[in-house]
């Protein structure tokens, strides 16, 4: 087993937001209507959701991978199954639950974690912790290489693993560690297959900053370091041209005018900054980003009231759900989570408080 000391070679600081020129950040509407948005799944009166993981890849399901707190107050880590057809959603809380999602799903065993694998998806258990509830579930989808997740395989088939200790690669055999000490949240591979990685501040109270790191094979490398301390890249994405699409949250607070917005970096390492100030971006806390196969990017964020669309033209379009159950409660404050699409091109969502969302375009 080999440990890596990240090499530091190119750093970009991203600049945190500034108020540029009062753009309002009121509630867009889709004033066409091109979209019919569905809910599937409403915790709100009885359980709260952090949704930490989401598979859209499968023709009949959709799963997702939850931190829930209870109504008697008690927390728990979880897998559910959204099964399309009947509109239901399965709570599963068997280590052995490969089964139920696809019976071609292989169980592997790496240091602390349990892994299902097959050619589609990579499903994690993490026992990080000797606590009972030091544990956590992710699924990632190995199929789209270019949008950041738990996991990854690279065109060689080596998987690569973002854990608290290191980014690890697995060839089937051994395990290599990368940059042990760091933690890092999720991985991304380029068109070039260069596998990039973001690490989480642990102790950013004491000042240690998200970065975001590149590995060619040979050497990793700082593309860009955060300008806050409580700051961290939390997703990433590329689009056609292998131009990356970041986002960048505030590990201190979460709402529309915390965190850095979104950043595009070209392949020349040219930085295009988004925010609440400077563009139509309804908060600066980007949770997650997709790119469509037009290259139009979904966006996700703490805030703001409404699912966001920046199309391959520079255009804004926002997509809002047509009822919130708590009347007592302000759309502009819903926590988006995940975007991704599935088969048919459908656009899934997932919200802290209102659950799982389709939303149908009727123009696609």
């Amino acid at each position: 087993m080999k440990k890596y000391v990240c090499v530091i070679i190119v750093l970009l600081a991203l600049l945190s937001c500034s108020e540029d020129n009062g753009i309002d950040v009121d509630i867009g509407k889709n004033t066409e209507k091109n979209y019919e948005w569905t809910d599937y799944f409403v915790p709100f009166d009885q359980e709260i959701y952090d949704v930490r993981s989401m598979f859209t890849g499968y023709e009949h399901k959709v799963v997702t991978t939850c931190w829930r707190r209870k109504t008697d107050m008690s927390t728990e880590h979880g897998v559910h199954l959204f099964h399309k057809a009947s509109g239901t959603m399965e709570y599963v809380d068997s280590l052995d639950y490969a089964i139920k999602i696809s019976p071609s799903l292989r169980k592997i065993h790496l240091d602390n974690k349990t892994l299902w694998i097959n050619d589609s998806i990579v499903i994690c258990y993490d026992r990080y912790g000797k606590l009972s509830a030091d544990f956590e579930w992710f699924t990632s989808d190995i199929v789209n290489k270019h949008k950041s997740s738990k996991d990854k395989k690279d065109k060689d088939g080596n998987l690569w693993l973002a854990t608290q200790s290191g980014v690890k690669m697995y060839d089937g055999k051994k395990i290599e560690v990368f940059c042990p000490q760091l933690s890092f949240r999720e991985i991304a591979i380029d068109n070039n297959g260069t596998v990039y990685a973001n690490s989480f501040p642990l102790d950013w109270w004491g000042g240690e900053k998200g970065m975001l790191f590149k590995y060619d094979n040979h050497n990793w490398d700082t593309v860009a370091t955060c300008a806050n301390s409580f700051d961290w890249v939390s997703c990433m994405d590329f689009d056609k041209d292998n131009n990356l699409w970041i986002g960048v949250m505030s590990r201190s607070t979460v709402g529309i005018e915390y965190g850095g917005g979104m950043f595009k970096i070209d392949n020349s390492g040219t930085i295009t900054h988004y925010h609440i100030y400077n563009s139509q971006l309804k908060s600066n806390s980007v949770v997650n980003i997709f790119i469509d196969d037009s290259d139009n990017k979904w966006i996700t964020a703490y805030g703001g009231g409404a699912v966001n669309c920046f199309s391959n033209t520079g255009v804004w379009t926002f997509y809002e759900q047509y009822i919130i159950y708590d009347p007592d409660f302000d759309p502009v404050t819903l926590q988006y989570e995940f975007v991704d699409s599935d088969s048919e091109k459908a656009i899934w969502v997932t919200n802290q408080y209102e659950g799982l969302s389709k939303i149908e375009l009727k123009n696609k």
